[in-house]
């Protein structure tokens, strides 16, 4: 892989100087060109052309001219929801930015087209709404409610709008992020995982595509800043994070939240173990790949990857084939490496913490409880004074409490039980990113990878 950068980082290198001197040549015969500004732009909601005609009931067409697959079922939400942009898209689902005018707030509508999916899809997801339904914690994506259409053809899920996207984009933006926002992004997905662990339910596919973000305030740093936090295997045009705080973050990544449960399970009991391969390759851990039972700790392993990949930006294991048996075969062994130069920089304590992340052993393998006691994981925030920090780590008040004989899994188990005409499938909505964005030559390296690596991700529904 080292090579594969390399050569992909210098080919970007060379076509970018090109352009650079086309531009200069264009600009001194008085041809100007505009140039992106380098720092996120973040806008507060603005009212749509949708949101507007949606005030008058004859402009109803005009949106279903642009969206017709709404045509079937948007008369049994236009009443209360007002669906402005499309912002993500499934095999059997669409899902919409809303405005809910009875509560006065955005959401997103998953709509889910049960017609067209096989038996067996619709009942493994009983599970999915019966567990997302009953969570209640700051860092994990919020299910509202649901309901089925009139005529059972389709069925609705109302969740929390996350209007930053996924972490994922912003690793390709930045290309790597500094191991302060990463700790910041890393301790909240920890939180919600420990909430999870405690309530006996495994997520299962824990992953950048994952994890949504609510956008802060972008505060940009001094020149003299930058080039102090500036790595040596930095591009020279590498997009700068601007200044991080505990309360703000960087980036504009603010809050960030969990989401996508599709894959996600319920342990009855603390010693219970779940037996089906699942989840994204590449993010799987070894048991996974084994016909054994696992345990909690596949999200710890899953945990380690997703650290790996923000504070360099490219993941632990990657194949440059289109084999996925080639990185199974690397998860197996554990075979990974802290490439230079990349991890020239990386202070050892991100580094110890990757290792017992990424354990073979799941025995040996950190615990939520011991990632959330690790050193590094505690930096700037253990002599804190006068910050808030329950904004982003501690649950909601009414939130259940954490233990396998509470009500919480008892609410659990009845709806497994009793809820069977519950039909849905939700995978979590996502933001694609900019289109035309200019990116820096190892940011188009680091995209080749996720790419190349999403082609060989396989997801096997339990």
């Amino acid at each position: 892989m080292l090579d594969l950068f390399k050569n992909i980082i210098n080919r970007k290198t060379k076509e970018q100087k090109d352009l650079k001197e086309v531009k200069n040549n264009n600009s001194q015969n008085g041809d100007t060109t505009s140039c992106p500004d380098s720092g996120p732009s973040i806008s507060p909601p603005t009212e749509t052309h949708y949101e507007r005609s949606h005030h008058n009931p004859d402009s109803i067409n005009v949106l279903l001219e642009i969206h017709p697959e709404l045509a079937d079922y948007y008369t049994e939400l236009h009443t209360r929801y007002l669906l402005s942009d499309k912002i993500g898209e499934g095999a059997f689902s669409y899902v919409y930015k809303a405005y809910d005018s009875k509560d006065s707030r955005y959401l997103a509508i998953k709509i889910i087209d049960k017609s067209n999916m096989k038996p067996d899809q619709i009942s493994s997801t009983l599970k999915e709404v019966a567990i997302m339904r009953h969570l209640n914690h700051p860092n994990i994506v919020k299910l509202y409610n649901y309901q089925n259409s009139s005529d059972s053809k389709y069925c609705f899920l109302f969740l929390e709008y996350v209007a930053g996207g996924e972490i994922f984009n912003q690793i390709i933006k930045y290309t790597y992020f500094s191991e302060n926002l990463t700790r910041h992004i890393i301790r909240q997905v920890a939180f919600s995982v420990k909430y999870l662990h405690d309530n006996g339910i495994v997520h299962r596919d824990i992953k950048p595509e994952n994890l949504l973000f609510e956008p802060s305030t972008f505060v940009p740093r001094s020149k003299e800043d930058q080039l102090k936090a500036r790595r040596k295997s930095d591009d020279d045009n590498k997009v700068d994070e601007g200044k991080f705080t505990i309360q703000n973050g960087a980036a504009g990544i603010g809050i960030v939240k969990l989401a996508d449960f599709g894959l996600s399970t319920l342990l009855q009991t603390s010693n219970s173990l779940a037996k089906t391969p699942c989840g994204t390759v590449g993010y799987t851990s070894p048991e996974q790949h084994m016909n054994v039972g696992y345990d909690k700790k596949v999200d710890m392993w899953a945990l380690g990857c997703v650290l790996y990949t923000m504070v360099v930006g490219f993941p632990p294991f990657y194949s440059n084939t289109q084999d996925s048996n080639d990185i199974t075969e690397k998860v197996m062994k554990g075979d990974y490496q802290f490439l230079k130069p990349w991890f020239d920089e990386v202070s050892d304590g991100c580094t110890n913490l990757i290792s017992n992340l990424l354990t073979v052993d799941p025995a040996k393998r950190y615990s939520i409880e011991e990632l959330l006691s690790d050193p590094w994981i505690n930096i700037g925030y253990e002599s804190e004074k006068g910050v808030d920090l329950t904004r982003l780590s501690s649950p909601a008040d009414d939130a259940p409490k954490s233990t396998y004989d509470n009500e919480l899994y008892k609410a659990f188990s009845e709806d497994l039980i009793n809820n069977s005409n519950v039909d849905d499938y939700f995978a979590g909505h996502k933001i694609t990113s900019d289109e035309g964005q200019i990116m820096t030559p190892r940011a188009e390296a680091i995209k080749l990878v996720f790419d190349t690596a999403k082609d060989v991700q396989k997801t096997v529904i339990p």
